[in-house]
């Protein structure tokens, strides 16, 4: 391609974009960062500890009568490090799709400064046999709602200020449903429309592509910082060369399944190819990962199933007591690879509420029981499963497994829907912390793009974000 098509000076223009948009990146890549989040709930709980213990009227008086390092304060404000940010991604403000309400932010931040303020009360007095002043505590709730709401709202203040200037190429459609899903989710990224851009030529009916000669250019003069390609197989190769260029100009190219991989957290089905599997790993630290996952499956469910064990004898009985029928019953359900396994549940319906055959459960079910609701709001009745996950058979984090009445339909109706079984099927999922419930295919398209997101993704941090939100779901009895 011609020189022509590249900035006259890059240092210079990279150092334009830095000054112009280094904010804005910041707040970018912060924004879908969970380590971010993580990092910035613990230096704010540490604050705030040492705030409190300094603002509390007694600290005077306990400083002049001993010092005990157990209960020093910056002992006490480490601890309270390590216990808000796990309720707050609990309460899901590590998500960084989370909704932008105000009013829902500061009931949730109230629930936070609640447990947390309670946990670190317990977690002092189990572990260092000390108990935390009320002064210093209600100082610590006060300034942890109150501190938490200001920063929230200062960060969506300032991402609003600074969006991210997305460019997209391409079909129009695909650049719709980007536009719809930035628009649900509130998130901080504002789409360029190609006509904005006055280097536009035709290309086929109605599609508009770039004239690359002044493309570049006329990004840079609109601020843009990263560009989607939304193109198809019948894209000429001039244009994606063209486009290609444009990444030695310091421009961020991404195509359109990768951004909304990367920014949505879940996988356009209908929009993946076949090669797309080829980028999953299944060796290496993938079989590390498999191995230290078993080891935590088997710890995590024995104890489990002795901890929980006078639970279920009192769900038994109550179970008992409402309808008749076994307390356990068995389905048949699709597991790694294909492979069919009975999976346990307690019951939670009915004992005849499949006399006419396998049905989808809906959210409102006739069948369920009245203790069975509150089993199933609480997930008490996936309890059993632990057994499940001992045997091998499941594990706590993965794909939900599915009958096989349900598979061979949806299979033939959403593509790649098989390939959900590459990883064990798990007590709790992405999907199911991500995607309200459903019992329609259209639903099982969407948790299958999450179910794919986790099955290319699977790493230990994810599973820990995902049992945390489980946490969050019950607490609220979300199903």
């Amino acid at each position: 391609m011609h020189a022509s098509t590249s900035i006259a000076n890059p240092i210079e223009f990279l150092g334009y974009k830095a000054k112009k948009a280094s904010r804005a990146s910041w707040l970018s890549h912060y924004h879908r960062g969970v380590l971010g989040w993580w990092f910035l709930d613990s230096i704010s709980a540490m604050l705030m500890v040492l705030c409190a213990w300094w603002l509390s009227p007694a600290r005077p008086l306990q400083a002049s009568i001993h010092f005990d390092p157990r209960f020093s304060a910056v002992g006490l404000a480490l601890v309270y490090a390590l216990i808000f940010p796990i309720v707050s991604h609990i309460f899901g403000f590590h998500n960084p799709l989370i909704r932008r309400d105000k009013l829902v932010l500061a009931v949730k931040y109230l629930g936070v400064a609640t447990l947390a303020v309670t946990l670190l009360s317990l977690v002092e007095l189990m572990l260092f046999y000390t108990r935390v002043g009320r002064y210093v505590l209600l100082n610590t709730f006060i300034l942890s709602c109150g501190g938490m709401i200001a920063v929230r709202l200062v960060l969506w203040r300032l991402s609003d200020e600074t969006k991210r200037m997305v460019m997209v190429l391409g079909s129009s459609a695909l650049s719709e449903h980007l536009v719809n899903l930035i628009n649900k989710t509130g998130i901080p990224y504002e789409l360029v429309p190609l006509d904005r851009v006055n280097c536009v030529r035709k290309h086929g009916p109605g599609q508009p592509l770039p004239c690359f000669e002044s493309f570049n250019g006329h990004c840079l003069g609109c601020g843009i910082q990263e560009i989607v390609a939304c193109y198809t197989e019948e894209t000429p190769r001039n244009d994606l060369a063209g486009l290609a260029h444009s990444t030695l100009s310091g421009f961020q190219v991404s195509d359109y399944t990768s951004f909304v991989e990367r920014t949505f957290f879940k996988v356009p089905v209908e929009q993946i190819a076949p090669e797309w599997f080829f980028q999953i790993n299944t060796s290496g630290d993938y079989a590390l990962f498999r191995g230290a996952k078993r080891m935590a499956d088997i710890i995590l469910a024995a104890s489990g199933m002795v901890l929980t064990a006078p639970v279920l004898l009192l769900a038994a009985v109550l179970i008992k007591l409402e309808s008749p029928g076994r307390v356990f019953y068995s389905q048949v359900r699709v597991g790694q690879f294909g492979r069919p396994f009975k999976i346990w549940k307690l019951r939670s319906m009915r004992s005849d509420a499949e006399k006419h055959g396998a049905q989808w459960a809906q959210q409102h079910d006739a069948r369920v029981t009245r203790f069975g609701l509150f089993l199933r709001k609480t997930r008490l009745d996936e309890v059993p499963q632990f057994f499940n996950v001992f045997r091998g058979e499941m594990s706590f984090v993965g794909p939900r497994p599915e009958r096989p009445e349900f598979v061979s339909g949806l299979a033939k109706e959403i593509p790649f829907y098989q390939q959900r079984h590459l990883l064990k099927p798990g007590i709790t999922g992405w999907a199911q912390i991500n995607y309200p419930y459903g019992a329609t295919t259209a639903d099982a398209l969407n948790k299958l793009e999450y179910d794919l997101y986790y099955i290319k993704h699977a790493s230990p941090l994810l599973d820990f974000q995902t049992i945390l939100r489980t946490i969050g779901a019950v607490m609220k009895g979300a199903r």
